[in-house]
């Protein structure tokens, strides 16, 4: 009985196959052979001095920034 049950608790599907293996009809990508990323767009650099959050907010609010203009960038 025992046996029984533990053959009805297996959740594995008949065809299922691991992540790692690609199926036999389909080929392997090689992603040695890809072009690099374009990176035309270059670094982000900052204008201005990064505020931190927990400073005052630069609008003159008086709240930190975290609780003020801070919440509308996360």
């Amino acid at each position: 009985q025992r046996e029984r049950m533990m053959q009805a608790l297996q959740a594995q599907h008949a065809e299922a196959q691991s992540v790692f293996q690609a199926p036999e009809d389909e080929p392997v990508p090689d992603f040695a052979s890809l072009p690099p990323p374009d990176d035309s767009q270059g670094t982000f650099v900052r204008g201005e001095r990064k505020v931190g959050r927990n400073e005052p907010c630069p609008c003159g609010s008086g709240r930190k920034y975290k609780q003020c203009h801070g919440l509308l960038s996360a």
